[in-house]
């Protein structure tokens, strides 16, 4: 995208506005492709308090843009991975086993709908029959990262119990 003349960071500068973090595209001469930068521009005031030069800075930002636009991919991918998964998947806080989200078929296998059951913890909801095995599972977990082929039983939102096949795997956010 090219800079209209008049938001230019220099000539900003020159009517005394510090600009941060404006964006252009940029092209290197004989290069394919262009170079996205972040340009700042900050005024320099002579001895008679009038603006005499202006400083302006770019900076490459080139594959930081293809590295966020790669994990927004990324995300898109996993997030529809999970919602058409026929396999029951929820993401739950740790501490609490709070539902941050559950996919369709896990709000097929408990009997609830997303708005009954995100923003509630398991005990809320008495989803495990004994909460003793998912302290255990838990402590397993906290050991290994992960947790595969734990059996245990669940109570569905009717009451009805089912024997579920428990697999966790430990997640950090980044932030």
């Amino acid at each position: 995208a090219r800079i209209p003349p008049e938001e230019h960071p220099s000539r900003l500068a020159l009517h005394g506005q510090f600009v941060r973090s404006y964006e252009a595209t940029l092209w290197r001469k004989n290069a394919a492709t262009p170079v996205l930068v972040e340009i700042s521009s900050a005024p320099i005031h002579g001895v008679d308090g009038r603006i005499s030069q202006v400083i302006l800075s770019y900076r490459d930002i080139t594959l930081r843009r293809r590295a966020e636009e790669q994990a927004r991919q990324s995300e898109e991918k996993f997030a529809k991975a999970f919602r058409s998964s026929p396999i029951a998947m929820a993401i739950t806080t740790v501490a609490e086993g709070r539902y941050i989200d559950g996919n369709e078929a896990l709000l097929k296998m408990l009997g609830y709908r997303a708005e009954e059951l995100v923003g509630r913890t398991v005990s809320e909801l008495n989803i495990w029959v004994d909460p003793g095995q998912r302290a255990e599972a838990l402590e397993k977990l906290r050991r290994h990262g992960s947790l595969y082929a734990y059996e245990a039983p669940f109570r569905t939102r009717s009451g009805e119990t089912r024997i579920v096949n428990v697999c966790m795997e430990a997640i950090t956010r980044s932030e």
